[in-house]
């Protein structure tokens, strides 16, 4: 046992535990599992993937954040939403953004958003209707926040577009129909952009989920861009005391071209209080000309007091016509402390699909003494942290980005549980190695104590050999020669007397010494047919003359031979006191097996003596210096004419 433990206990910081780390393992692992690796190959690709794509902060405009319909209860009046387009235009994506609020129990993404529905258009009044989407089977999967991309192959020729839900959203017993914004995308524009909007019902009162809501680009997706640690920060201008200060910036194109939308990115700082919107103006102007002093202005948009876009473009759409010049004037600026400013990432400006800013001439009233800003920024396709990318792309990604969120999620589970497995796999291992370790150890050690036992053995039985052949020879010899000589004697009868002594001393000897050879025999007394046998030998030559009764156990512990021999002359000591001291008697003689140990009992009916007057005559010191060497117990009862009684418990 102790070699397995040490086997064990050799092994065992090498031994896998959960959540601690061990890179010595990986091998192991990915050796007995090549399924793991592929898993986490796939998971590094994720990782670096991950980082190159739109980071959509899921948070909603708190001024613009969805359209919803009334509340309503089951059984009601279907939920639907409608758009009409200026004029039919090519489409070849139909989005829906899920909207996200804020509720009492946390952010809802996914509000509204309904579980069954059908989507369908035409060209106009009077044109065939077509159904592009029927999700009326089965529950749409949640998707959260991310986009609903539906790609017509081809592209259609839409005006009008349906959606109405057979199987609507619900929470506490009221259903709703709600979108954060629908886009009917031309190419890379957004031909849904202010479009007229009908629904089955509304309350345009809350500014929050007006139905204008649904086509003013505001979501919770963010820019349309990809993480950029290069990017500008923007343009920003002075800063002035007043709240009306002009500023302007001015745009010029490379050549007239029709203008038919305008988009202007927000700057948003990190690590300030005011970081969205950041100097993005509260009321401005944005007038489109030929003529470089604008002589020819026309007005594109003019805003009033605006809600902020928050993360989002803030888009206008053009008016077709053909523009050389693009100029914002500012008419309240955004206040900061005590301070005003402007400031605007990029403005960008569409002649159908391609924007005809990028890279244009840019100028302006004037420019912030701080570092990192520029007039050039204002069309060099970046904004804070960002470069911006075209609207399919941008969804593109932003789709890609959950569906490898989702992949990633379920990878690593599957990791998890490859990895525990694996871990199984090497403990199991490990574990059978140390056994066989252990084992081989085991074996060897005990092969060779058992050699050794053998030549204990051999030895022990060499020994006594030695003893009976040897001695026993020369002593028998002795005891010959003796009688020889006694015979000879004649008739001295002193030299007889001693030569009689002489061979009878002999004599027992050899006894004696033939007694400790039965107890050199074996390395244990197994049974007490041994015991028997030798204290039946031991009584008859002792005792000649006294009745013996020997009673041995059937079962006897197996005894050291030092125990057999200190049991032996304890007993042959007792035998010779009851031979010198207590005359003629019937002898009893006991030995069983007792808890521990076994029991061995002399009683005579002799002449006894007083043991509480005990002498040294009676060779008591002997017996209890015998019992002592092998820890026995020891105790000895006796009283005049009435017999002796000693008892010896042995532990084995």
């Amino acid at each position: 046992m102790r070699v397995l433990f040490l086997g064990f206990g050799l092994l065992l910081p090498a031994l896998p535990v959960r959540g601690v780390e061990r890179p010595w393992l990986e091998p192991f692992t990915h050796f007995l599992h090549p399924e793991l690796g592929q898993t986490e190959r796939r998971l590094a690709e994720i990782a670096a993937e991950l980082p190159l794509l739109p980071v959509p902060p899921g948070i909603p405009n708190p001024d613009r954040s969805c359209f919803s319909t009334n509340p309503a209860l089951p059984g009601s009046e279907p939920h639907w939403l409608q758009i009409t387009l200026p004029q039919a235009a090519m489409i070849d994506t139909v989005v829906l953004i899920p909207a996200v609020i804020t509720a009492s129990a946390g952010v809802v993404e996914g509000f509204g958003f309904p579980r069954r529905f059908f989507i369908e258009a035409d060209e106009g009044e009077g044109s065939p209707v077509w159904r592009l989407m029927d999700q009326t089977a089965a529950d749409f999967p949640s998707s959260g926040f991310y986009p609903v991309l539906h790609r017509l192959s081809p592209p259609r020729r839409i005006r009008r577009l349906r959606l109405q839900a057979t199987v609507p959203w619900e929470a506490d017993g009221v259903s709703v129909l709600a979108l954060s914004e629908l886009m009917l995308l031309a190419g890379n524009r957004n031909a849904a952009l202010h479009a007229k909007v009908e629904v089955s019902t509304h309350h345009d009162a809350a500014r929050e989920v007006r139905r204008k809501n649904l086509v003013d680009m505001s979501t919770p997706l963010g820019l349309p861009g990809v993480p950029d640690a290069g990017a500008s920060l923007g343009y920003q201008s002075r800063e002035e005391l007043a709240t009306d200060a002009p500023k302007s910036i001015t745009i010029e194109f490379s050549a007239p071209a029709a203008l038919d939308e305008v988009r202007l990115i927000p700057v948003s700082r990190e690590g300030m209080s005011s970081y969205v919107n950041y100097g993005f103006p509260q009321s401005f102007r944005l007038e489109a000309a030929m003529q470089p002093d604008f002589s020819d202005a026309r007005s594109i948009a003019r805003t009033g007091l605006l809600g902020p876009p928050g993360r989002n473009v803030m888009s206008f759409a053009g008016d077709g016509r053909s523009a050389r010049y693009l100029r914002l004037n500012t008419e309240i600026l955004w206040p900061h402390v005590r301070h005003f400013r402007f400031a605007l990432a990029e403005i960008q400006a569409y002649s159908g699909d391609k924007n005809i800013a990028r890279g244009a001439k840019a100028s302006a009233s004037d420019l912030t003494p701080e570092a990192g800003w520029s007039i050039e920024a204002l069309t060099d396709g970046y904004a804070v942290g960002q470069r911006l990318i075209e609207l399919p792309e941008w969804l593109r990604l932003i789709n890609k980005r959950a569906l490898l969120l989702h992949e990633q999620t379920g990878l690593v589970r599957l990791r998890g549980i490859q990895l525990a497995s694996a871990e199984t796999t090497v403990i199991r291992i490990i574990t059978t190695f140390a056994l066989l370790i252990a084992a081989i150890t085991a074996f060897i050690l005990l092969g060779q104590r058992r050699r050794s036992q053998r030549e204990h053995e051999m030895m022990r039985q060499h020994f006594a050999r030695d003893l009976h052949d040897d001695i026993g020879s020369d002593l028998g010899s002795i005891a010959l020669m003796a009688g020889s000589a006694r015979r000879r004697a004649g008739a001295d009868s002193t030299v007889q007397g001693e030569l009689a002594q002489l061979e009878r001393t002999v004599q027992d000897t050899i006894h004696s010494l033939r007694d400790m050879v039965h107890l050199l025999k074996d390395q244990t007394i197994h049974d007490n047919l041994d015991w028997r046998e030798m204290l039946t030998t031991l009584g008859s030559r002792l005792l000649p003359a006294h009745e013996i009764d020997l009673q041995v156990a059937e079962k006897l512990p197996a005894t050291s031979i030092q125990h057999r021999k200190d049991i032996y002359l304890l007993c042959k000591e007792a035998l010779h006191n009851i031979a010198r001291h207590a005359g003629p008697c019937r002898v009893q003689i006991s030995v069983q097996a007792a808890p521990g140990g076994l029991t061995m009992t002399i009683t005579d009916d002799g002449t006894g003596f007083d043991s509480a007057a005990t002498t040294a005559g009676h060779g008591l010191a002997n017996l209890h210096a015998r019992a002592l060497r092998i820890h026995a117990d020891l105790s000895v009862g006796s009283q005049p004419q009435q017999g002796t009684r000693v008892t010896l418990y042995v532990p084995c």
